[in-house]
């Protein structure tokens, strides 16, 4: 999930293949999982309002898991594409992130971070699509992440990176299995999560090459005799704090 400058929250849901708006609640009011009846100004605005309530960024398939009465479809690339195409979703919408404006979306199937804009900005209008960064190395991406004004996207076997508000990939890691949660640390030494291999890797930093060594394990994966304290699980996000 993201939040936007007004608070507003952005969630990906996989089961529905949709980005749904969370409004933000007052202070004085209990939390409450409930979403506001929102729909994208982009979108076809029939009676009763199919879209499931909240919905920012809809699917390209909207009939999904038992969902009564089923969404319209929203053909690509403003919809989000989804594997296998009529469901039910075993690959869909993945990681959301904000910056500038814009909501950043990883269309894991369709092979692209899909971009909207998340106010109306004339001629363009609230939730309409901007742009596609795509590549023929960006294949499944999963998670996306902004550091230094650069965006990183974890995909099938690699990591990319284009600067924030273009769409020029270059390869930042490549050779991996299957990559997903990213962090930077306060000196610049990168890690992220492999589901496959079940381990956390650091790619550190050398600031006098100025440059990043390939990727060594930093936490394994669990290992009964070699590393019982290693991860049983597949990891899939990262979060990094700097201790006081």
């Amino acid at each position: 999930m993201a939040f936007d400058s007004s608070n507003n929250g952005y969630v990906s849901s996989q089961d529905t293949n949709v980005v749904t708006l969370l409004p933000p609640y007052p202070l004085a009011t209990p939390p409450s999982l409930a979403v506001a009846s929102y729909l994208q100004t982009t979108y076809p605005n029939p009676p009763n309002n199919p879209f499931l309530p909240g919905t920012f960024v809809a699917s390209c398939y909207g009939a999904l898991n038992g969902v009564s009465p089923s969404p319209p479809n929203v053909p690509q690339p403003q919809g989000l594409d989804i594997d296998p195409p009529t469901g039910p979703a075993q690959n869909s919408v993945r990681d959301v992130l904000i910056n500038n404006g814009l909501l950043y979306v990883a269309d894991e199937p369709g092979n692209a971070v899909n971009i909207y804009y998340l106010t109306d900005q004339p001629p363009k209008t609230q939730g309409q699509l901007q742009g596609q960064i795509t590549n023929t190395n960006l294949q499944s991406p999963t998670h996306l992440l902004a550091n230094d004004g650069g965006l990183y996207i974890a995909c099938s076997d690699c990591i990319l990176a284009c600067v924030l508000g273009g769409t020029a990939v270059a390869t930042f890691l490549t050779g991996l299995t299957s990559p997903t949660g990213m962090a930077f640390d306060s000196n610049s030494n990168f890690f992220f999560t492999d589901r496959k291999d079940q381990c956390i890797y650091q790619s550190a930093y050398d600031s006098e090459k100025k440059q990043y060594n390939p990727p060594a394990v930093f936490i394994p994966a669990y290992d009964k005799k070699h590393a019982p304290d290693g991860l049983k699980d597949e990891p899939e996000f990262l979060l990094y704090v700097e201790s006081a």
